[in-house]
């Protein structure tokens, strides 16, 4: 067995001997999000509930770019988070995250946050008893997509699965997850934009609320918007017919 390096967010270092745990699996599983390519889990420790998420093994390409030339999905997770936390971005807040090597090189990562009660965007939007609450939905989402942004930050995972939508107090809140491959940098340009926004998977009279609200503040042509709208929109059903073409399973 090789090494297994555990970092610990120092918030949460009284959950040491749990973390430790997590590689051996010896937690309580309370729900299974996903198991497919990557595991996500609930657990608790407590009255805390946290989220597990086991990447998938990498290809030994990949596992010698891990150890030596990148950081692996699971610290990139972590350190992310942080970094949208400092920008006022909502997503699960960090706690840990675990690498695990075997003959020297990466094999197995988690990265673990603590949950946030949520319903992914596409159902809320979906759901008919969230009906009086879509204006104020669509509003926070051009506002969420627009601070995001201005801040130099790009989701290229920006799925409706991966926007969670939370009742708070204060009404809705947008937060992020799945953010290994968040691109930090320039400001997104007009075509990125619609990209984004297109990823989502909403219907485009739906996402005509949210894009008014992000262009106007951004002084976008209204009409390019839309024609890149739709050209990503085109570009991506192509996508899906050409990957059922060959997997006709998935």
């Amino acid at each position: 067995m090789g090494k297994t390096h555990v970092h610990i967010h120092p918030d949460f270092a009284s959950y040491a001997e749990f973390i430790h745990a997590v590689p051996a699996h010896e937690y309580p599983v309370d729900l299974v999000f996903c198991n497919q390519r990557n595991v996500v889990e609930l657990t608790h420790i407590g009255n805390t509930q946290l989220v597990v998420k086991k990447y998938r093994t990498p290809i030994w390409v990949n596992r010698i770019a891990y150890t030596f030339f990148r950081k692996s999905k699971a610290q990139r997770a972590y350190e992310n988070a942080q970094l949208l936390s400092d920008l006022d971005i909502h997503t699960a807040t960090p706690v840990a995250y675990i690498i695990q090597e075997s003959g020297g090189l990466i094999r197995e990562t988690w990265f673990i946050s603590l949950y946030i009660p949520h319903v992914p965007l596409i159902n809320f939007c979906q759901d008919p008893e969230n009906r009086d609450q879509l204006d104020a939905l669509w509003k926070e989402l051009g506002q969420f997509m627009l601070h995001a942004h201005l801040n130099g930050i790009f989701f290229p995972d920006n799925n409706g699965g991966n926007i969670l939508v939370s009742q708070t107090p204060q009404g809705l809140r947008l937060s992020v997850v799945d953010i290994n491959r968040l691109r930090r940098g320039k400001v997104p340009s007009l075509e990125e934009a619609m990209q984004s926004f297109e990823q989502l998977g909403l219907d485009e009279y739906t996402l005509l609320s949210p894009l008014s609200y992000y262009a106007q503040a951004r002084q976008f042509d209204w009409e390019r918007c839309i024609q890149q709208l739709a050209r990503h929109r085109k570009s991506h059903n192509r996508q899906l017919t050409l990957k059922r073409l060959l997997h006709p399973s998935v």
